[in-house]
């Protein structure tokens, strides 16, 4: 007696099971990678932040110093962040730019002065010695699975909150 070659309906059913595990276990492992890059992304503009104020501080090439984010106006989003050396990014000296990368997950949900600048809500200046900001801002950030609010007083100490 010949024996039948082929599959049998339920070797199928457990292969198909077996992949859709495999496929929804793996859909989780990513999800839960692009959410910590996101975290970490986060991090790093609170770091960038806090290096402008620290150079401001320390009084480094005897001057203020900024952060200015070119995010998008529609997307809210930027791959860079500019640490400056001047009383603003315009009148800045680009011989003293430090660009960092801003992972392109985060949004820039909110970023404004406290009363609204006249100029250029993009940036935030750090005067020389004192670190103080001319006005207080706020900026909150979003990524897959939380924000975080970075708010500074006129003293321009950033006090970092998770949302």
């Amino acid at each position: 007696m010949k024996k039948a070659q082929g599959f049998t309906l339920l070797e199928m059913i457990i292969v198909l099971g077996l992949l859709s595990f495999i496929f929804f276990l793996g859909f989780d492992l990513v999800n839960a990678v692009q959410n910590t890059t996101a975290r970490q992304g986060s991090k790093t503009v609170e770091q960038i932040f806090q290096a402008a104020a620290e150079r401001a501080r320390n009084g480094e090439a005897g001057g203020g110093w900024g952060v200015y984010v070119p995010y998008n106006e529609t997307s809210r989003r930027t791959s860079v962040a500019t640490v400056f050396f001047g009383s603003s990014y315009a009148a800045r000296d680009t011989s003293l730019d430090i660009s960092y990368p801003v992972s392109p997950q985060l949004v820039f949900e909110s970023f404004k002065d406290d009363p609204a600048s006249v100029g250029n809500d993009h940036e935030i200046v750090f005067g020389y010695l004192t670190g103080h900001v001319a006005t207080a801002a706020e900026i909150v950030v979003g990524f897959s699975d939380g924000q975080i609010k970075i708010t500074f007083s006129e003293t321009g100490i950033p006090v970092y909150d998770p949302l």
